[in-house]
């Protein structure tokens, strides 16, 4: 049996009956996780804020991460993996999924490399277009809005920056500001994920 765990961006960009035929086309057993990574990744996020001092970036990002570490090694990159990645750890290490093949969907190619690289039992990571076009599935038009827009950590009780774009991260992080923000969030693509090169 193979499970499709499919990214909130991918899910955007596919109607439910032409998921529900996809799946039952190609012998797919859509799955979800049990745990609410988003929150247990912005609970460690506030942690961390807690009991540092200093300046932090976001490291659900892996382009924008590298980006940052390549312009200002000053910033520090919080050591917590992207939601994506902690939701793979689950269905690779749950008994019930066991010995089963697990396909998980990312908006971009980095992600997906970052990913394959853990080498998760039984799961492999690949962008949702290269998904599509490995089953002989179409792409449907990528939404005009983000499904994971800026602003993920908008409710921390901490003076948080949020940027998205290369430029304006370039911008941001080359110049004196980001010492006074407590974390930086950062998305390589303009206003989300939507915009990654897995889904346009």
């Amino acid at each position: 049996m193979t499970y499709l765990w499919i990214n909130p961006v991918s899910e955007k960009m596919i109607s439910a009956e032409a998921l529900e035929r996809m799946l039952e086309k190609h012998a797919l057993t859509r799955v979800v996780c049990r745990e609410n990574w988003g929150e247990i990744v912005l609970r460690k996020y506030r942690e961390l804020l807690e009991h540092a001092d200093g300046t932090f970036a976001d490291a659900r990002c892996p382009a924008a991460v590298s980006l940052v570490r390549s312009l200002q090694p000053e910033i520090r990159i919080a050591d917590i993996e992207p939601i994506l990645i902690h939701c793979a750890r689950e269905l690779a290490e749950r008994p019930d999924l066991a010995d089963a093949r697990k396909i998980i969907t990312t908006p971009c190619r980095i992600l997906a490399d970052m990913g394959n690289k853990l080498e998760l039992k039984d799961t492999h990571f690949v962008p949702w277009n290269r998904f599509l076009a490995s089953i002989g599935e179409p792409m449907e038009p990528a939404p005009d809005a983000s499904p994971i827009p800026p602003g993920f950590f908008k409710d921390l009780p901490f003076p948080v920056v949020s940027k998205s774009g290369r430029p304006a991260i370039e911008s941001y992080v080359t110049g004196n500001d980001w010492k006074n923000a407590k974390l930086i969030e950062l998305l390589y693509c303009v206003q989300g994920c939507h915009r990654g090169d897995g889904v346009r």
